[in-house]
């Protein structure tokens, strides 16, 4: 059973190569997700990755694989970011098309 207040979010994107998706969902203002999240690429290479995010600031919490940054366009990862409305965004620089699956855990979830 979840709290009020609390919500468990699944969702499954793919991003082409040099792309970006927002497993969250996109919203004007003042972003979309606060909580922890696990980000799986099952496409090809099975990475994983553990986040926290909320107000303005993104870290990444654990990192199986090394793969994974919190920055825009580091070229070779996968790089989970907010993007200028503070939206959740996973930018594929990996090559080809990638699959994520992904797992939040909110404390907060914003709306348009």
């Amino acid at each position: 059973m979840v709290a009020p207040g609390f919500n468990i979010i699944t969702a499954t994107i793919v991003v082409a190569s040099n792309g970006i998706g927002n497993p969250f969902g996109v919203y004007a203002s003042p972003g979309n997700f606060a909580g922890v999240f696990i980000v799986n690429e099952t496409a090809a290479d099975g990475h994983v990755a553990i986040f926290a995010t909320g107000a303005s600031g993104i870290i990444k919490v654990a990192d199986v694989s090394g793969t994974y940054t919190t920055t825009i366009n580091t070229a070779s990862t996968h790089n989970v970011y907010l993007d200028g409305n503070l939206n959740v965004t996973i930018q594929n620089k990996r090559g080809a098309s990638r699959t994520y699956n992904v797992m939040g855990f909110a404390t907060r979830l914003g709306s348009n």
